[in-house]
């Protein structure tokens, strides 16, 4: 494994990691008020596009599937939609923290990471590596939020920075 294939496979257990972090918050009631949900439905979201993001490079670097961009008709209105659907599923959530609509937005964000990095062909694999880069660090910051933990937060905000400023 390459370290361009190590580095996305890192990112997609951040992803995980900054996912399954906020679900679990928000099971167990950790916290609440506006900044908590807001927080708790990004690091879930940013976490699972991250996730299936890292996955789709990896995959497409390692020479596990085609190197070609993924393009099918209908895609640019599905995007939309999906972008819409997370949108609109965060001002939900923030009205009413119910559980299912996090699992929606997460699963919506996971659908939305793998056809956004699908679209990408192989050799600028490395370009949307360092973009989940960022994302990884914007969940991160979001997760630092949730957990109130300052430490996460600023590691966050500099790792979302860097990869932001490196793309």
């Amino acid at each position: 494994t390459d370290l361009p294939q190590l580095v996305a496979a890192f990112h997609s257990l951040v992803g995980v990691a900054a996912a399954a972090t906020a679900i679990a918050s928000a099971l167990s009631a950790h916290g609440s008020g506006l900044l908590y949900s807001i927080s708790t439905y990004l690091a879930a979201s940013i976490g699972a596009l991250t996730v299936t993001g890292s996955l789709l490079a990896f995959a497409k670097l390692q020479g596990l599937m085609s190197g070609k961009s993924l393009s099918f008709p209908g895609q640019r209105p599905l995007l939309a939609l999906l972008a819409l659907s997370l949108v609109g599923g965060m001002w939900r959530y923030i009205g009413t923290s119910a559980i299912n609509v996090l699992y929606f937005g997460t699963a919506v964000s996971a659908v939305l990471g793998w056809i956004v990095a699908g679209q990408v062909g192989g050799a600028d694999m490395p370009v949307v590596i360092t973009l989940l880069n960022s994302a990884s660090g914007w969940a991160l910051t979001a997760e630092g939020f949730v957990l109130s933990n300052t430490l996460l937060t600023v590691v966050g905000a500099l790792i979302g920075s860097s990869g932001a400023i490196l793309s």
